[in-house]
C-alpha cells in the first residue's frame, strides 16, 4: 500500500543515477519513519479503545483508566453512542464495522481528546469535557458526516454528563436504551437524549419486566386477547382506543369507526367476560400497559 510520494525538481541537467539512488534511499527512510509513527499511533488508539471498553464495563481502577484515556483530573465526560438505523440480527455485521472505522477517523480529526470503542452494534464515543449542548451538536455533526460517508442512515444517543468515571456503565445503559428506541422505527429522531424518548424507554423497561415475570400480567388481558384471536372479536382494540382517548367514548368510537353505543357495549362485556374493571384507575393503567406492549404477549 503506497504511503505517499516524493517529488524532485530537476534543474538544467536531468536527474542522474546517483540522484535516483538518493531519492530511493530517502523514500525508504521516510517510509520507515512513517510506518513507525503510524504503528505507534495505532497502538495508542488501541490502548485507549481498550481503556474505554473497561470503563464502560466498570472494570479496572478509575485512576488507571483516567490516565490511559488522558482525561483531566476532574473529568465530566459525556458519552455518545452511534449505530446504523437498522442493523438486523447480526449485531457485529459489516455495517457496524464500517461505522467503527469511519467514526475513528472522524473523531480523530474533529476532537483530539475523544476516545472511541465498539461494543456489539454500538460505537461509543467519550468526550472528556462536554456539556449537553456541545455533545448534541457534535453528535449531530457526526451523524451528518458519517451518514454521507457510509451512505446509510445512523442513529446517535447523547448520554448525560457523568460526574466521574464510575458512572460510565450507567451512562452506557442510558445510551443503549435511547438507541433501542430510536432504531425501532424509521421516523425516530437521528439524534436523541433521554429527555427526548423518556416515555418510550420507560415503556420498554415495563415490557422487559413483564416478560421476565409473566405472573404479573393481568390474566383477563391474556384471556381477552385469546378470545379476540379465536373468535375475531375486537375487545382489546376497543379497550386500547378508549384508554388512548382518556375515556372519551365519542373520540374512541370515531377512531374505531363504530357507533358509540357499540363501544360502550364492548367495554361492558370486557368487564363481564374477562373481569377487567375499567372503572378502577390502577386497573386501567395496568391494562393499558399490557395492551400497548407487544413484548408482553406469551
Amino acid at each position: 500500500m503506497p504511503l505517499g510520494t516524493i517529488w524532485a525538481i530537476e534543474g538544467e541537467s536531468r536527474l542522474d543515477a546517483a540522484g535516483a539512488r538518493a531519492l530511493l534511499d530517502g523514500a525508504r527512510l521516510a517510509a520507515l519513519h512513517m510506518l513507525r509513527r503510524r504503528s505507534s499511533a495505532e497502538l495508542e488508539l488501541r490502548a485507549r479503545e481498550d481503556a474505554l471498553r473497561a470503563a464502560l464495563r466498570g472494570d479496572g481502577p478509575a485512576q488507571e483508566i483516567r490516565f490511559q484515556l488522558a482525561l483531566p483530573e476532574r473529568p465530566r465526560p459525556a458519552l455518545l453512542g452511534f449505530t446504523p438505523a437498522a442493523c438486523g440480527p447480526d449485531r457485529t455485521g459489516p455495517a457496524v464495522v464500517r461505522l467503527a472505522d469511519a467514526a475513528a477517523r472522524h473523531w480523530a480529526a474533529v476532537h483530539h481528546g475523544a476516545a472511541v470503542a465498539t461494543v456489539g452494534r454500538t460505537v461509543y464515543v467519550l468526550l472528556p469535557q462536554a456539556g449537553p449542548d456541545e455533545a448534541r451538536r457534535l453528535a449531530e455533526q457526526a451523524v451528518a458526516a458519517l451518514g454521507r460517508t457510509l451512505e446509510t442512515p445512523l442513529r446517535a444517543a447523547v448520554g448525560r454528563p457523568a460526574d466521574d468515571l464510575a458512572e460510565l456503565p450507567e451512562r452506557r445503559a442510558e445510551v443503549d436504551d435511547i438507541l433501542r428506541v430510536t432504531t425501532a422505527g424509521p421516523d425516530a429522531p437521528a439524534v436523541a437524549a433521554l429527555t427526548d424518548v423518556h416515555a418510550q424507554v420507560l415503556l420498554l423497561h415495563c415490557a422487559d419486566e413483564l416478560a421476565r415475570r409473566p405472573h404479573l400480567r393481568h390474566p383477563g388481558i391474556e384471556a381477552m386477547r385469546e378470545h379476540d384471536r379465536a373468535r375475531s372479536t375486537d375487545y382489546a382494540a376497543s379497550v386500547v382506543a378508549w384508554l388512548d382517548a382518556a375515556g372519551n367514548v365519542a373520540e374512541a368510537a370515531q377512531r374505531l369507526t363504530v357507533h358509540p353505543n357499540t363501544l360502550k357495549y364492548r367495554l361492558r362485556r370486557a368487564n363481564d367476560l374477562f373481569g377487567i374493571d375499567l372503572g378502577a384507575p390502577d386497573v386501567r393503567l395496568s391494562c393499558w400497559l399490557q395492551l400497548r406492549l407487544p413484548a408482553t404477549r406469551p
